[in-house]
């Protein structure tokens, strides 16, 4: 893990902390929050190319979160999105 995975894991895991204490919202499962993966990792696992997985965020189509100009897809999403498209 780089430091800006670091960085951007424990930036993630303040967050839902504090949305959690003051809204009431559920954190994500603790493996989803530490797999975080670059849309050339998710075309991997998907077998795509990443220009196909940077529209499928931009579109909706898979969960992500915009990090710092880039998307970045859990692991969690990956699979939900699989089971939908099956």
């Amino acid at each position: 893990m780089d430091i800006n995975q670091a960085l951007e894991l424990q930036i993630t895991t303040i967050i839902e902390a504090v949305l959690h204490k003051y809204l009431g919202s559920q954190p994500t499962k603790p493996e989803a929050q530490f797999e975080l993966y670059t849309t050339k990792e998710a075309a991997g696992i998907l077998k795509v190319d990443t220009q196909v997985v940077r529209r499928m965020c931009r579109e909706g189509q898979i969960g992500c979160r915009k990090v710092c100009g880039g998307y970045r897809i859990s692991k969690q999403d990956i699979t939900e999105y699989l089971n939908r498209n099956r």
